[in-house]
């Protein structure tokens, strides 16, 4: 909560003592006997280190929280101070609202709708006297996520860690739309169960609860959905070596392929292929030899009746990080 000065008002001081002077005069109506309250042990507000302390108001917003101001000598003027309890009797820290040269008196603090309370008094010039305010913006906390999981992942158990820029913040976490309930950074869950899920995280203060909560979605993904698959023998036609596989993808997720092709004692590399497909689709990947040369070689060796064996690697990775290889050997021939 912060005190924002509103200046000028000048009024009578008449006008503002003889409202003083009758709420001072009202009486408490008689009203039937009842059993009698219990109190909390005593607890200072007024900071030490100036002088005495004088006037003290009280308002009560909706949520339960004492607005307290009074006013006291810094030793030379009168000033006014305030503080704020949370809805348990917690104190937040003192505010000096008035600024020091000349004497503040006489507070009184009133709370509008919006929780947000106002404080007047009346302040010499050095002349005469004049009214002054001073309004609390009230600013919620506002939650930030810090990590932990966003879209797919393929932890099953995964943590969240969240904070709040204002001292003396607490949380309250939901997933999957779950109930708030107390919690602290880090949040972890454990075993959950595959598909979409939502992480909520609110943060309170004394000035309230963020009205919008930080919110995470993230898909619990362990396993991948994609096959690989490649002819055992393939017939090479014309001047061009190609070693064709075909992949089908469950989900989204990329697929490279790698390979080499062995001609007897000698071995030769195949261009890798990279693709990406996205869920339902089928794809064919061709890999050729590295080097125009390698094909003229691998052909000739073909015509000469040479076995030729390809053995490919196919790895498949979906964007939760599941990952899946398979060797695929290929024969060959013209």
């Amino acid at each position: 909560m912060r005190f924002s000065l509103h200046r000028g008002c000048p009024l009578a001081f008449a006008l503002l003592a003889g409202l003083a002077a009758a709420s001072v005069g009202l009486g408490l109506l008689a009203s039937t006997a009842s059993a009698a309250p219990v109190y909390t042990s005593p607890q200072t507000l007024s900071p030490a280190g100036l002088l005495n302390a004088y006037g003290p108001q009280v308002a009560i917003d909706g949520s339960d929280r004492a607005t307290i101001t009074w006013y006291r000598s810094d030793g030379t003027n009168s000033r006014i101070q305030a503080v704020r309890l949370a809805a348990d009797g917690t104190p937040g820290p003192v505010q000096t609202l008035s600024d020091a040269g000349q004497s503040a008196l006489f507070p009184e603090v009133a709370i509008d709708g919006s929780d947000r309370p106002t404080i007047t008094s009346y302040r010499s010039d050095g002349t005469n006297n004049r009214i002054q305010s001073v309004r609390a913006e009230i600013t919620n906390p506002e939650t930030t996520i810090t990590s932990g999981p966003f879209g797919p992942t393929k932890n099953a158990s995964p943590s969240f860690a969240f904070t709040d820029e204002a001292a003396g913040t607490t949380f309250e976490c939901s997933l999957d739309s779950e109930p708030f309930s107390p919690c602290s950074s880090p949040k972890s869950y454990s075993k959950l169960p595959e598909g979409r899920h939502s992480f909520e995280v609110r943060a309170s203060d004394s000035d309230g609860t963020d009205p919008t909560p930080a919110e995470r979605g993230f898909t619990v993904d362990t396993k991948l959905e994609g096959s690989a698959t490649a002819k055992s023998t393939q017939k090479q036609q014309g001047k061009k070596i190609k070693v064709k596989v075909r992949v089908k993808a469950g989900e989204k997720l990329t697929a490279k392929a790698t390979g080499k092709i062995k001609v007897g004692r000698k071995s030769y590399k195949l261009k890798p292929q990279i693709k990406s497909l996205g869920s339902g689709q089928s794809k064919g990947l061709k890999l050729k030899p590295k080097k125009s040369k390698d094909a003229k070689r691998i052909i000739k060796d073909l015509k000469q009746g040479k076995a030729a064996k390809a053995k490919l690697t196919l790895k498949l990775t979906d964007r939760a990080g599941n990952g899946k290889s398979k060797q695929l050997p290929v024969k060959l021939r013209r």
